[in-house]
């Protein structure tokens, strides 16, 4: 309600009196009972308050169309609510929102107070533009002739309002409805009486009954206290029973396990001494034995002395044979090493040719290996012959290297065609990846050109459609702004859905 009058105020764009503040919260009451909250009816208020100078506001003038219209809204909310009731007899009158009673209650009060200052005689509002809906000029002429008074001086009687209204549908359905919705909070206060003593009488029945079921509830336990103090003596002496029997079983079963336990005493005491006896017959024997191992040991010690300095000495010759031959070996391999990274750096530059080039040099290191066994197994020969003491050893030395230089060039050659199918495949994966960054941005361009057509196509539509919804919004604020300045009547359709009604006020419902 605030935010509305906020609007209200604004588009007045000035200064509002008591009494225009009045009228503006009136009025938006009215609007939040018919449901209505539209820009439109907040600027038809403010328009209307434009309308009216402040010398009018001031003083109390007849009711207007606007006035009257909002009487007829009021006597409608008032006929609504009545026709709920009565749809709903077993609902509390308090639950029918006060705010339509003081709403009718506000109209009624005012189209008096409008027409005891239109009694009045207060000068400019018996125009035509200013009478209510159903009174004509001849009927406001008639009521207060030109000066307001009769032809021997004295002032004419006012019509009542009911002379004014006679002709008024809505106001004489309302008034039926505001009678029987009083008949009907009648029946109810009732009812709600009666019911209230049935409810007492529950309760008092629920009462009494909750005190017998206390009571036996009590007695109850007591039985219960009583049988469970005797379960509980029973209870004790069959414990009492158990303990003496539990006792007498373990006497029993203590002097069976002492007789157990000496028997067992004595025959671990014979088989100690056994034991013994076995051991100190072992001892002799392991010290014998132990002697003879010891003698043993001291001669082999000898003779292992003379066999370590022959050894020592043929190991020397043979070690110094050896450090030539792997200087030899290392001198050749740092050579195959450096051949071999040579033609990796060929095989970068020139890759078409390098494939060639390294299975000739591949051939010719597989006839240097050829060679290398050729000579190592000589010298294994000469080794051999020199120490036959250690042919076997040697043989396996010589067997193990052999292997194992020939899986190293065997290793270097799966090498070579591992980093030449290595290439190959990179290659191959590179032209592949350009083919796919090619087609993936002819598809992005696609996608963004379909995207944008279907963004500029969405556009238009919602251009499209809040033209329609503006047109739309315009036509009905022209539509409502007519209906509020049309007089209310009851139309055909309305007089047929109210033919009821008008037939219990005593109305024939006629046709405007």
């Amino acid at each position: 309600r605030e935010l509305m009058s906020g609007k209200v105020y604004k588009y007045v764009g000035r200064a509002l009196s008591d009494g225009e503040k009045e009228f503006v919260a009136q009025e938006i009451d009215m609007l939040i009972h018919r449901g209505e909250n539209s820009e439109a009816s907040l600027k038809h208020i403010a328009h209307h308050i434009r309308s009216i100078t402040p010398a009018q506001s001031q003083v109390s003038a007849a009711p207007t169309e606007e006035r009257m219209r909002r009487h007829d809204a009021a006597s409608s909310v008032v006929s609504g609510a009545a026709g709920h009731q009565r749809k709903n007899r077993g609902t509390p009158s308090s639950q029918v929102p006060s705010s339509v009673h003081a709403a009718a209650r506000a109209a009624d009060q005012k189209v008096k107070a409008a027409m005891k200052a239109a009694g009045s005689g207060a000068s400019g509002v018996n125009s035509a533009a200013n009478l209510p809906p159903g009174v004509t000029a001849e009927m406001w002429a008639a009521a207060h002739g030109d000066a307001g008074s009769s032809a021997n001086g004295a002032r004419r009687p006012l019509p009542k309002p009911q002379e004014l209204h006679k002709d008024d549908l809505w106001a004489k359905l309302a008034e039926k409805e505001v009678e029987e919705f009083h008949k009907d909070a009648l029946e109810h206060r009732r009812r709600h009486k009666k019911m209230e003593e049935e409810q007492r009488l529950y309760l008092e029945q629920q009462v009494a009954l909750r005190t017998r079921k206390a009571v036996e509830k009590k007695k109850d336990e007591e039985k219960y206290v009583v049988e469970e103090q005797r379960q509980l003596e029973a209870w004790e002496l069959e414990q009492k029973r158990k303990d003496e029997e539990r006792k007498r079983r373990f006497a029993e079963e203590k002097a069976m396990r002492d007789e157990q336990l000496e028997e067992a005493r004595k025959r671990r005491a014979l088989e100690e001494a056994k034991r013994r006896a076995e051991d100190a017959e072992a001892a002799k024997k392991l010290q014998v034995e132990y002697e003879r191992e010891q003698q043993a040991i001291r001669e082999r010690r000898v003779k292992a002395k003379e066999d370590v300095v022959k050894a020592q000495e043929f190991n020397k010759h043979i070690e110094e044979m050896r450090a030539s031959e792997r200087a030899k070996e290392k001198a050749r391999d740092l050579e195959h090493q450096r051949q071999y990274l040579e033609r990796l750096r060929k095989q970068d530059e020139q890759r078409e040719l390098a494939l060639v080039k390294m299975q000739e040099k591949q051939k010719h290191q597989q006839q240097i290996a050829f060679q290398m066994q050729s000579d190592i197994a000589e010298k294994a020969k000469e080794d051999e012959r020199k120490a036959e003491a250690h042919k076997k050893r040697l043989e396996a030395e010589q067997i193990a290297r052999e292997k194992a230089n020939a899986e190293k060039a065997a290793a270097a050659k799966v090498k070579q065609r591992q980093y030449l199918m290595l290439q190959m495949l990179e290659r191959e994966e590179q032209r592949k990846k350009e083919r796919d960054d090619v087609v993936r941005q002819r598809e992005q361009v696609v996608k963004a050109k379909e995207e944008e057509e279907r963004k500029e196509a969405e556009r238009k539509i919602l251009q499209r459609k809040k033209a329609l919804e503006h047109r739309k919004a315009v036509e009905g604020q022209i539509e409502y702004s007519q209906a509020r300045n049309r007089p209310v009547y009851m139309s055909d359709a309305e007089r047929k859905l109210n033919e009821p009604l008008l037939k219990k006020v005593g109305l024939t419902p006629q046709p405007q």
